[in-house]
């Protein structure tokens, strides 16, 4: 068979406000299925001034899941750094979504799309029937972008496309935890993601995160396909301070480092991540070290012995979610910044490596 025809999206900035894309308030809507491989989802969460995190993804068509079902996914973790998950699949009938932007009816969960301002209402069970769930107004504090196209595609087809259509903002509103509704206001993010080739077949892994420090913000990510194009770059940075985005590109370089063994995931991970680029002439360096595994999953862990260890041959899917110190620093206008902080990044990996 001929190798697929793949096309990645790259910014090769070097300098500030170079080739900053604005994003159209309608590419936060629905995509249409184009093939059974089709997934979608909107992703928020909130990082609350009391030290709870809340994450809440309304799935159109989930990607992990082989009948791709609608679903209602919701992550809080506790100050104490305890996950607490629920995860509910819909019929598509129950999973509604306007045709030019991210209104959303998920069964009795919703979004409410005012462009800079979201309204985020999701509310389920773990396991252990413990009510979990967000009732929350997010407020852009930062215009919607995206990194260049934004997209990878293969053969003409959105693979996969990511868009960030509040990369800061500020939240307010009600956790519930249990019986108690809490009061709290914080820090919330939104992106989007979606596209027409499964991902265990597209991508190899990536890692992902988000740096808030005072008035700064910054987003990292390395997505590396499993068959990426040669001299093409994997790595995004992007630097905002205050109100304006000042800086994207993909002329960065990302090294694992520490690599450690998690019996919980079955599989090794970078216990630190060291990011590296340069802007205006000026090194741009930011270091993560994990503190704790928030969470660890092995996506082949419920899979009979036999077919797991088959599929193992082939691959190692698993996802890490830690707490990670930040050290972020860089010059801009003139003006060094040397700023520490604490953050939640991702490492997602598909594939045996």
């Amino acid at each position: 068979m001929p190798r697929p025809v793949i096309r990645a999206s790259s910014v090769l900035a070097r300098s500030s406000g170079e080739a900053i894309a604005s994003l159209r308030p309608a590419e936060d809507g629905p995509h249409a299925p184009q093939t059974p491989e089709y997934f979608e989802w909107w992703y928020f969460d909130h990082h609350f001034d009391n030290g709870y995190t809340a994450v809440v993804v309304f799935h159109r068509a989930t990607a992990f899941l082989p009948s791709h079902p609608p679903a209602v996914e919701i992550t809080v973790i506790t100050p104490a750094g305890e996950e607490l998950r629920s995860f509910r699949t819909l019929s598509p009938a129950e999973f509604r979504v306007a045709a030019d932007r991210a209104d959303i009816q998920a069964g009795e969960d919703r979004v409410v799309d005012g462009t800079r301002q979201y309204q985020v209402r999701a509310i389920g069970f773990t396991q252990a029937g413990l009510r979990i769930g967000v009732e929350t107004t997010l407020e852009g504090l930062l215009p919607g972008w995206k990194f260049g196209e934004s997209k990878t595609l293969v053969d003409g087809l959105d693979a996969f496309a990511w868009v960030v259509p509040l990369p800061r903002a500020r939240c307010l509103g009600m956790l519930f935890l249990g019986n108690e509704a809490m009061p709290v206001a914080g820090t919330g993010y939104h992106d989007h993601n979606w596209g027409q080739v499964s991902l265990t077949r597209l991508l190899a892994y990536w890692h992902w995160g988000r740096i808030y420090a005072d008035d700064v913000t910054c987003i990292y990510a390395d997505v590396v396909g499993r068959h990426h194009p040669r001299g093409v770059p994997t790595g995004l940075l992007m630097l905002a301070v205050g109100e304006r985005i000042i800086f994207n590109t993909s002329l960065v370089r990302i090294e694992e480092q520490d690599l450690t063994f998690s019996r919980q995931a079955n599989r090794t991970y970078p216990r630190a991540l060291r990011i590296t680029s340069e802007m205006d002439g000026a090194p741009i360096e930011l270091t993560l070290t994990s503190r704790e595994l928030v969470g660890a999953y092995d996506f082949l862990a419920s899979l009979p012995p036999l077919r797991r260890r088959l599929i193992r041959l082939l691959a190692r899917p698993a996802y890490f979610r830690h707490r990670s110190d930040v050290h972020l620093r860089f010059t801009y206008a003139g003006r060094p910044f040397d700023l520490r902080g604490e953050v939640l990044n991702e490492d997602m990996y598909l594939q045996r490596r």
